[in-house]
């Protein structure tokens, strides 16, 4: 197993290092040492905007940090020094002091005036430009990070397991999503990169997710060289909208895709529809569906529930157990999974959306007492799942999880509530959603007793994730 150091270790850095990168061409701008060290953060970007204003904080020797903010004109911020629509300004020290009064200081700010102005005074300066082409590069990713785009999630059981994005482009636009519309692709070449380096990790379960990956062009390039190069098992996270087309999935399949994890929110079109905000692709989803069920391709189903969805549950499973399983005896649906969204890109529908414990817990259990019939693995308590007190009046439904078993990513955003401290199920459970939390407090929310830990707690109901 690698441990959290190595997993570190294991990718070549890509947002970071173009925010080093603009890190050092202000340094050269400023005429400050390279050595010195200089963290900054962007504080106004507009669609009018050529470079923003970002503030610089720098450390010199042993002296109090202080702040510069370099960037366009801004009325709002006015500046220290300025020339040709761009200037320079200072913040007063941490102790309330200008440093433009401490004898210290003012060598240092005169030097980057100087600096400053003779930049300003050349038609164009090189130290400029080159600081304007790699600050233009940042802007597209100020919005993401890394992890976003290749994950490695360590996990006991399975090993280090591999999650790869190819961007956020979808053909649906669904509003429980947390992804920016506009958020950019990283280099492609980055993507070989990184899947030799998972290789390197020792991941052997690979998960390509979005955006939606089947309309990246590379995804087929990418599933070859996860399962032919790498020897990976290959999934794909997806709305299965193009698997509906038989020459596409054949390309797929022939690549080495393994499974799929598709996207199913309701069994009613209508809802479907509204909640992808993306009208006539239900019945797409379904094609795409029993494509890959027809063609001998493991499918699992992806369930988020919300306001929208959760009193039609009953018939989803219906809809589930009758057209994905009854149907294909030789290939059914092998796992349900049931989602709690986290926070949506819109965080007005957010609020909205998301439905009460109470008011779902006999909606869900009906869903699941329906599909307990068939032999579907259900997870409704893993890394994107409820609580298990949502079953707290039916706990024979619980999959009970270890925490030491998650990820640090699949617990971000959890948390125990003061419900949760003396609940006998702390240690086997995840924790509440911070956006539920913030919407409803802990309604819903009800610990388990220690008396009732030996009935309660022992491995019963489907395997979770």
């Amino acid at each position: 197993m690698i441990k959290g150091a190595q997993q570190k270790q294991a990718f070549r850095p890509f947002v970071p290092a173009l925010r080093g990168l603009v890190a050092e061409k202000l340094k050269a701008l400023l005429g400050l040492p390279s050595s010195l060290h200089l963290d900054w953060d962007l504080v106004e970007y507009g669609p009018e905007s050529e470079l923003g204003t970002v503030q610089a904080t720098i450390l010199t020797n042993d002296s109090q940090p202080f702040r510069l903010e370099f960037g366009d004109i801004s009325s709002d911020r006015p500046g220290w020094v300025s020339a040709r629509g761009l200037q320079i300004g200072y913040h007063n020290l941490e102790d309330g002091r200008d440093p433009l009064q401490d004898p210290e200081y003012v060598p240092f700010l005169t030097a980057i005036r100087k600096r400053f102005e003779q930049i300003m005074s050349a038609d164009k300066h090189p130290v400029l430009e080159e600081y304007r082409t790699i600050f233009q590069q940042f802007i597209p990713y100020r919005e993401v990070n890394d992890s976003m785009y290749r994950q490695l999630t360590l996990n006991p059981q399975s090993g280090p397991m591999g999650t790869l994005r190819l961007g956020f482009r979808c053909n649906q636009d669904c509003w429980f999503c947390w992804q920016g519309r506009d958020w950019p692709d990283p280099p492609h070449d980055f993507y070989f990169q990184w899947l030799d380096h998972m290789a390197a990790a020792g991941v052997r379960n690979l998960a390509i997710t979005g955006g939606e990956p089947t309309i990246h062009k590379l995804l087929p390039t990418i599933i070859e060289r996860a399962t032919q190069t790498h020897d990976m098992m290959a999934s794909i996270q997806t709305n299965a909208i193009r698997l509906a087309k038989p020459n596409y999935l054949e390309k797929l399949r022939d690549a080495g895709l393994h499974h799929v994890f598709v996207s199913l929110h309701s069994a009613d079109p209508e809802t479907s529809n509204r909640m992808m905000r993306a009208p006539g692709t239900f019945r797409r989803t379904v094609q795409g569906t029993e494509a890959c069920l027809e063609a001998g391709i493991p499918v699992h189903l992806n369930t988020v529930i919300e306001h929208a969805n959760f009193k039609g549950l009953p018939d989803h499973a219906r809809m589930v157990v009758e057209r994905f399983v009854e149907a294909y005896p030789a290939n059914p649906v092998v796992k349900m999974v049931y989602s709690h969204p986290s926070k949506y890109y819109d965080a007005s529908m957010s609020a909205r959306a998301i439905v009460p414990l109470d008011e779902l817990r006999p909606y869900l259990v009906e869903a699941i007492r329906i599909l307990q019939k068939t032999n579907i693995e259900i997870d409704v308590t893993g890394s994107c799942g409820f609580p298990p007190c949502i079953f707290h009046e039916a706990p024979d439904l619980i999959s009970w999880v270890d925490r030491d078993e998650f990820d640090g990513q699949d617990l971000s955003g959890r948390y125990y509530g003061d419900a949760c401290q003396e609940c006998a199920g702390k240690s086997k459970c995840l924790g509440i959603r911070k956006e539920y939390a913030d919407k409803y407090g802990e309604r819903g929310i009800e610990p388990f007793d220690p008396p009732g830990l030996p009935r309660k707690l022992r491995k019963i109901g489907r395997a979770a994730s």
